[in-house]
């Protein structure tokens, strides 16, 4: 009996340990994400519209077009996002509103975006 619970301890140990959705790479990206902010905006591509309500649980969606949305979220928030298998994501630097008013009024060759990928 003895060895049958230390044997479930032990299990239960590694896969709790090893269950995390993110990986050390998506974990260090985060920590230099947010280093010196407490959120960042950003938008990705909606892999499945059942994954939005998911998603609102993770992070705060600003705005939905089609498959494209803009949210923010705190380091929290990117590590549950990463979790549910999204990896991709194009940081802004405002708001989607700010974004889409100032995407009209960008000279050529002013970059707004900044890919970040996994």
């Amino acid at each position: 009996m003895f060895k049958i619970r230390l044997l479930s301890v032990v299990v239960l140990t590694i896969i709790a340990f090893t269950s995390k959705g993110q990986t050390k790479a998506q974990t260090k990206r985060a920590e230099r994400l947010f280093k010196n902010k407490g959120e960042i905006h950003f938008w990705f591509l909606l892999k499945s519209k059942s994954d939005q309500k998911e998603l609102t649980r993770a992070i705060s969606i600003d705005h939905v077009k089609g498959d494209t949305i803009w949210a923010f979220a705190n380091k929290r928030g990117l590590l549950r996002f990463y979790e549910l298998g999204y990896s991709k994501i194009n940081l802004l630097e405002t708001s989607a509103e700010e974004y889409q008013k100032s995407k009209s009024k960008k000279k050529k060759g002013q970059a707004s975006i900044s890919l970040f990928d996994n």
